[in-house]
């Protein structure tokens, strides 16, 4: 009771020492001279309230300064350890508070990041894609009725889906092929025959999360670049494959190929950057964008990413 009792009355007030001169990269200087002092005069005290103890208990009531300092340099060797352990303690609370603060505050700001990324990709989706789209339906309205019709609806359905998804990060694999498939047959209304578009996935593939719109700009890449330099019939296809358990989403066209294409030109566009860094965000470096030539003879796109279920 006599040696611990004290540092036990002692502690609130080495809290709010170091709470007031932590020790730090900027501080320390001060800081150290603070808390040395102030570990000696409280191994003081715990000397006079030890004797004081003594003499209580054993009805002793000779008091001998000599005694006293006796015990107070006899105790400064180790006692004052005791100052110095909480005061440890208290600092190594601290940094792995501020530890856990600091990872809470960057995995906001990354989510920030993306939701960010993300809004940028469909307001980049938004206004040429738009225009072109209603242009064409007004176009269709007197000469092909049900063909506008048909153009409206699908347009409505693409929409609904961006909407819909405003807030999500990641989706099931089958929605964002939907969302491709969508966005394809428009493509497709608006050049009839000129565009031939196949959109297929594995069936062990329909559970997988992907990044939301991750394909879009891609696909869209393929409808500006591939398809319309392009003189004979255009051929977009997107591929989802299961390989040893990891997802390879692919965008094939068949316009004029990774030599005669621009490829700054993809890597440098806003979608694909965007795209690039989400995945990097999201799987760190477990992924892979990979520009090469494609089997129909013009430019493939392949993500591999983990396979991660639902």
């Amino acid at each position: 009771m006599s040696v611990w009792g004290p540092w036990a009355f002692f502690t609130p007030l080495i809290l709010w020492l170091c709470k007031k001169f932590p020790i730090s990269p900027d501080n320390w200087q001060k800081a150290i001279p603070i808390h040395m002092i102030a570990g000696c005069l409280l191994t003081a005290a715990q000397a006079l309230l030890t004797h004081a103890y003594v003499m209580l208990r054993f009805f002793d009531f000779t008091w001998e300064s000599s005694t006293i300092f006796g015990y107070f340099i006899r105790a400064l060797g180790v006692k004052i350890l005791i100052y110095w352990v909480i005061v440890g303690l208290y600092h190594l609370h601290d940094f792995y508070k501020r530890n856990k603060d600091n990872e809470i505050r960057k995995s906001k700001i990354e989510s920030q990041l993306a939701q960010a990324q993300l809004k940028a990709l469909k307001a980049q989706l938004h206004p040429h894609f738009l225009f072109n789209t209603l242009h064409t339906i007004g176009s269709m309205v007197y000469c092909d009725a049900d063909q506008a019709n048909r153009m409206i609806t699908q347009l409505s359905d693409l929409l609904r889906i961006v909407l819909k998804k405003d807030s999500s990060n990641r989706v099931l694999l089958t929605e964002e092929m939907e969302f491709c498939n969508l966005y394809l047959k428009i493509q497709k209304t608006r050049f009839k025959d000129n565009l031939e578009v196949i959109v297929k996935h594995d069936n062990n593939t329909q559970n997988i999360l992907v990044p939301s719109f991750i394909l879009q700009p891609f696909v869209e890449n393929a409808v500006i670049h591939g398809f319309s330099k392009n003189l004979h019939k255009g051929l977009i296809k997107v591929v989802a494959r299961n390989v040893d358990q990891r997802l390879l989403l692919e965008v094939h066209d068949n316009g004029e190929g990774i030599e005669k294409f621009n490829t700054s030109e993809i890597k440098l566009g806003l979608g694909i950057t965007n795209s690039y860094e989400r995945l990097k965000r999201i799987y760190n470096e477990d992924f892979e964008l990979t520009f090469s030539d494609s089997d129909e003879g013009g430019l493939r796109v392949t993500i591999n990413i983990p396979f991660l279920t639902n």
